[in-house]
């Protein structure tokens, strides 16, 4: 029988905003984990979904996001409370 290989790990040390440290700590003890088992979860699940989320979109999709980044580069903007006002009238919300 041929054993499995051994995985290899690294450290990492960050520095978190306090209000984020205090979340963090809150999740992983309504989970029942220690925070760093929560944070290697966090970041196994983003590292292996992060190139998965953009991979189903159309040319249509990119070109529609980059065409707005170009909106917002160039000072078109829209504030938050007129585009829900006119998302609401459109969708009858």
């Amino acid at each position: 029988m041929t054993a499995l290989p051994k995985p290899t790990y690294q450290t990492f040390t960050v520095e978190v905003e306090d209000d984020v440290a205090e979340r963090l700590e809150r999740v992983a003890e309504e989970r029942g984990v220690p925070v760093e088992e929560l944070i290697v979860s966090l970041a196994h699940d983003y590292a292996a979904n992060e190139f998965q989320k953009y991979d189903d979109w159309s040319e249509d999709d990119i070109a529609a996001v980059e065409k707005g980044i170009a909106q917002l580069k160039n000072g078109q903007k829209v504030h938050q409370d007129v585009m829900m006002a006119r998302l609401k009238a459109k969708y009858a919300v």
